[in-house]
């Protein structure tokens, strides 16, 4: 049984002989690299928009946020 699936990556559609949402390992690795990249991006703005804040309340979740991301 193979099933046809459109790449998540890449919108090309393949056929794959179990189910899956990429074509290759390449196009798995490079939407999970890009996928972090932007969640470093969205919270590298948040952690500079409460620092200009000067909001020490606000740090604190932020920081917990970056401990996530870094794990």
């Amino acid at each position: 049984m193979s099933y046809l699936v459109k790449c998540a990556q890449c919108a090309k559609v393949t056929e794959l002989a179990r189910e899956g949402r990429f074509c290759s390992t390449s196009c798995r690795a490079r939407y999970h690299r890009e996928t972090l990249i932007a969640q470093r991006e969205r919270l590298a703005v948040a952690v500079d928009a409460t620092l200009r804040s000067g909001d020490t309340s606000a740090l604190q979740p932020v920081a917990h946020a970056a401990r996530l991301l870094a794990a």
